[in-house]
């Protein structure tokens, strides 16, 4: 493996974990005007406490609340549409903790680095048994996570336009 490689690999993680911020700050957005869609300098201090899983279901319930007073959609296919998305970035959530929380061990002889593994240690579910996920690491490796990351921004973002477009409401001035 190549210095070249090495510094390839390096710099596609760094993309991947600039494009899942994007993602959090595409949800920061959308719960923020969920939360008080008249009111376009509302804190987001409502947010900061909550880990990211924590916001996703927070904005899947403010969701919840905001689609029941829009009258020109079908609401449950609009949940379903809007949750199926909120899943995903919840399990995006949990595979960028996956990758970001491991160890990445070199495997070299002398001066030649031979490959890359990313190795994580943990739990089973009932805190039994000890567990071990590990892959090998590329310079594609996370090419296809940050396309998938960025595919889920672009929906969110869509999302977000169609909600705007859905909550404008007039004031009393404009009427």
């Amino acid at each position: 493996m190549s210095d070249e490689d090495i510094e390839t690999i390096y710099a596609s993680l760094g993309k991947y974990v600039v494009i899942f911020q994007y993602l959090e700050n595409r949800l920061l957005q959308i719960g923020w005007y969920l939360k008080n869609p008249n009111d376009p300098s509302a804190s987001r201090a409502y947010f900061a406490p909550l880990l990211t899983k924590q916001m996703i279901t927070k904005i899947g319930e403010l969701f919840n609340m905001f689609i029941q007073g829009v009258s020109a959609i079908d609401a449950m296919t609009a949940q379903e549409t809007f949750h199926t998305l909120l899943e995903r970035s919840k399990k995006a959530t949990d595979e960028r903790n996956r990758v970001l929380h491991s160890a990445y061990v070199f495997i070299e002889s002398k001066d030649e680095v031979f490959g890359i593994l990313r190795s994580k240690l943990g739990r089973n579910d009932s805190g039994q048994a000890l567990t071990f996920d590990y892959e090998e690491v590329g310079v594609c490796t996370f090419e296809d996570r940050a396309k998938e990351l960025a595919e889920l921004c672009v929906e969110l973002g869509q999302w977000h336009c169609q909600l705007i477009h859905w909550g404008r409401r007039p004031t009393e001035d404009q009427c």
